[in-house]
């Protein structure tokens, strides 16, 4: 970190360098990028001779901005033996144990029965859960014309501060047409999760935003 301070005619120019290079660091580039955003508005209050506040609401929203701006929330599609994984990853300041309550919130996870719905994007139907290891994660099978397809897995791994979420998919060969829906569904799908970590439910479903998603996920999967 580097804080560099140039005298100007008024004041000074403040130039703050925050540099991240370690495994996992991109994911949580939002997260830093958020937090300096708060403590330099704080310092510039203090300075200017008023208080400023800065809340965890704040640190939400521009949290929210910089994922969008970074591209931080996009998805991956890797080819696999027997088709293709999807993944999706999300970098939260929350512990797992606060992260899995808020999943399984009135809608428990149970071996053989259907999973959670907060684990679920609606855009295929769920099978029942396989793997059950909570508050770490979770494996369910989901279904294509009433027949198990593949698999979903919500795995949380816990960090310094917070945890890492990742959710992966695997889709057959043979229905390689639905990676982009898929991959667009589940990157809706955690903005609204990470909404609702905040006590922010947003409903309905923003279907624009999802179909959005999907062509330009159509267009990186077709180059």
């Amino acid at each position: 970190m580097r804080f560099e301070l140039v005298p100007e005619d008024e004041g000074c120019l403040l130039t703050f360098t925050h540099a991240l290079g370690g495994p996992g660091d991109l994911l949580a580039t939002a997260r830093h990028a958020a937090g300096w955003d708060g403590r330099l508005d704080v310092l510039e209050g203090v300075l200017a001779g008023h208080e400023v506040e800065s809340t965890m609401k704040d640190w939400f929203r521009r949290a929210e901005r910089y994922v969008e701006e970074f591209g931080i929330a996009t998805g991956e599609c890797v080819a696999v033996a027997d088709g293709f994984l999807l993944r999706a990853q999300r970098d939260l300041v929350h512990p797992k144990e606060k992260v899995w309550a808020e999943l399984t919130k009135d809608d428990p996870a149970v071996l053989g029965a259907a999973p959670p719905l907060r684990a679920t994007h609606g855009y295929q139907a769920a099978g029942t859960v396989t793997e059950l290891d909570a508050p770490d994660g979770l494996t369910y099978t989901w279904l294509h014309e009433d027949e198990p397809a593949g698999v979903v897995r919500w795995q949380l791994t816990a960090q310094p501060f917070g945890s890492l979420l990742t959710v992966t998919q695997t889709i057959p060969a043979h229905l390689a047409d639905l990676r982009a829906v898929t991959l667009a569904a589940w990157q809706t799908h955690l903005e609204l999760f990470f909404a609702a970590l905040f006590g922010e439910i947003r409903c309905p479903w923003p279907t624009d935003r999802t179909e959005d998603l999907r062509q330009r996920y159509a267009k990186t999967l077709d180059a």
